[in-house]
């Protein structure tokens, strides 16, 4: 029997305070307009089959650093 209590999508959050808060765990220093930026190329680039996790962001976060965004 199915559980009607389950929703049938659920929805995964990353907010621009995750990329600061990783940002300045890895000592790069990222304003919040260029940190918002980096969410949003998350957003729009990622690839599907890999998602969205800190590996993904750290990427960002080089590239960024290295100034290849």
């Amino acid at each position: 029997m199915i559980d009607m209590s389950l929703s049938e999508k659920i929805k995964i959050v990353w907010h621009v305070d995750d990329i600061l808060s990783r940002a300045k765990d890895k000592e790069i220093d990222l304003s919040k307009d260029k940190a918002l930026t980096i969410l949003h190329d998350l957003k729009d680039d990622h690839d599907a089959s890999i998602g969205i996790n800190w590996e993904v962001i750290d990427c960002h976060l080089e590239n960024y650093e290295w100034g290849i965004t």
